[in-house]
């Protein structure tokens, strides 16, 4: 690298930490990528330290690479991160798990463009691609601890949590202002008069429906409630019928992340519009939930 360069790529690193230091929350740059075989993309983690506490670890890759804070909001100690980078191939190393199936991993790859390259005992090599176009991530502090999302749309603060509410949410808030509950990627909505009716039926006549003390949605840290239910809701379409199964929770729902939050009658949870939930397939963002 050139004199030039070197001090065109100080200045962008430069400014970078100073666009997150307009939050309260730390950051690092740093000299070398998260994931060492793949040091061309951009890599974004959340480490803890008994020192600093949580902060941000963050690997630009290469120097085409475009990274912009668009907006902050100090009063949440929050930000909007604008990525972009060329198309690029890399490997990506998926351990193998108690969460993890060979069908679940190759349904993620059919949706992301990606292949299987081989298969080890302990792992899955896995072939995918940066997609080049520009990239929103929400960064910041949400109730007890540090996260990344990736969003699908908005420049500010406000524009990228909207973009986070699925229909049900927004439709609920329009209809009944400050009725929807949240505790991190899970929204909870008031049921309808026609799913309160499918749920209480479905409770008579399904002993297996109720489930005390049952995770909310798949995952390995999932979020737990003190009473959880599933209704298979069977949907008729122009061609064919599908199912779809709608949860419900009551009582505490409890994370390790976010402080409890209390359902005092059965709410419908709706799990965010994040992009990105197939975690295992993003390498340059880890991130704790």
């Amino acid at each position: 690298m050139s004199v030039r360069n070197a001090e065109s790529a100080a200045l962008d690193r430069a400014r970078l930490k100073e666009s997150f230091s307009s939050v309260p929350v730390g950051v690092k740059l740093l000299d070398g990528p998260i994931v060492p075989g793949n040091p061309a993309i951009f890599q974004m983690s959340i480490n803890r330290s008994p020192r600093f506490g949580e902060y941000f670890q963050v690997w630009p890759g290469a120097r085409d690479n475009e990274l912009e804070v668009l907006s902050a909001d100090t009063s949440i100690q929050q930000l909007v991160l604008r990525v972009r980078e060329p198309r690029r191939r890399f490997v990506q190393i998926v351990r193998k798990g108690p969460f993890s199936s060979l069908e679940s991993l190759e349904a993620q790859l059919r949706s992301s463009g990606g292949r299987l390259l081989k298969e080890t005992r302990y792992d899955w090599r896995v072939e995918m691609w940066t997609p080049s176009l520009d990239r929103r991530y929400l960064c910041g502090r949400d109730d007890l601890h540090l996260f990344i999302a990736q969003v699908r749309d908005g420049d500010t603060v406000p524009q990228a949590h909207e973009s986070l509410k699925p229909g049900d949410v927004r439709q609920a808030e329009r209809l009944e202002p400050g009725s929807v509950l949240r505790q991190g990627e899970w929204f909870f909505v008031r049921p309808s008069v026609e799913e309160k009716e499918r749920l209480e039926q479905d409770l008579r006549e399904r002993s297996r429906a109720l489930r005390p003390s049952a995770p909310v949605g798949e995952g390995g840290r999932p979020h737990v409630a003190d009473f959880v239910a599933t209704v298979d809701r069977r949907i008729r379409g122009p061609h064919r019928e599908h199912r779809r199964t709608e949860v419900y929770a009551r009582g505490a729902v409890r994370h390790p992340d976010h402080g409890p939050l209390w359902l005092a009658e059965w709410m419908k949870a709706v799990r965010n519009r994040e992009i990105g939930q197939a975690r295992s397939l993003t390498p340059r963002i880890t991130w704790i939930d």
